[in-house]
């Protein structure tokens, strides 16, 4: 595996460590019956950060590689 598949892949768990220390966070400021919608919320945001950085993100770090 390349260093930068390894690089990817930590910074993608990390993030994932981050989303759920948000979900936390955000479940503990609100009542107990909107919990289920914070972390909905959080995982919708996830996903869709997500789906950006597979359309957009991936190409503008990596590139085509060169061209022959």
């Amino acid at each position: 595996m390349s260093s930068s598949v390894s690089w990817v892949l930590l910074c993608t768990f990390l993030v994932l460590l981050m989303q759920a220390g948000f979900l936390w966070l955000e479940t503990g400021l609100v009542r107990a019956k909107s919990s289920v919608n914070i972390a909905i919320k959080n995982m919708m945001d996830f996903f869709v950060s997500a789906a950006m950085f597979w359309a957009v993100g991936f190409g503008l770090m990596f590139g085509a590689g060169p061209v022959p």
